[in-house]
């Protein structure tokens, strides 16, 4: 079974499935203007997903979205991100995509002076069900930004052994869906 768009609430909700989760500007203009934003937006999926808990100024914690999802790859474009995500507690997903996505707008629209909306509506979710179609998703991913790429707005280099892997990511458990790195290479 090939990739099934999870448009509905019932497969988004679907514990124990891999999704690959994409979003774009509304008009595809840029979403990341320039290192700096695309830092942040890690940065906002590090501080949900990281082992290492994170407070705002008032040292008030953010709520962590650890143990409900765990992303196993991610690309970073110009207007455009692609994520893939296993969900391990039904809505992981939404709650994660939610607390990142307004956060970002929030900076984002800030920054660059804007306001309203940001992305092309709610992110997208396409669900991946067999073994081939988590591999693709990974390999579209990873593709999309570069095979070669080793920069910090991909999770190919974590793949790779080039940089060791932070905790917020499982590029383990996605290599061990290839059988190995040598088999992702």
């Amino acid at each position: 079974m090939v990739g099934i768009p999870a448009r509905n609430s019932r497969n988004r909700r679907r514990p124990f499935a891999d999704f690959h989760v994409y979003n774009r500007e509304r008009n595809r203009d840029p979403i990341f203007f320039d290192d700096e934003d695309r830092r942040y937006f890690l940065w906002l999926i590090r501080r949900y997903l990281s082992t290492v808990p994170h407070a705002d100024s008032r040292g008030r914690p953010y709520g962590s979205h650890r143990g409900r999802v765990q992303l196993l790859a991610y690309s970073l474009m110009l207007n455009h991100f692609h994520l893939v995500i296993r969900q391990l507690q039904a809505g992981g997903i939404e709650k994660l995509m939610h607390a990142v996505m307004t956060s970002y707008v929030r900076y984002f629209n800030k920054r660059h002076g804007e306001t309203g909306a940001l992305f092309d509506g709610r992110y997208r979710a396409a669900i991946k069900l067999d073994r081939r179609s988590k591999l693709n998703a990974i390999a579209y991913v990873h593709d999309n930004h570069s095979l070669e790429c080793c920069c910090e707005f991909c999770s190919h280099r974590f793949y790779v052994g080039t940089s060791d892997t932070p905790s917020w990511i499982e590029a383990r458990d996605g290599i061990s869906l290839f059988g190995g790195e040598g088999e992702y290479l």
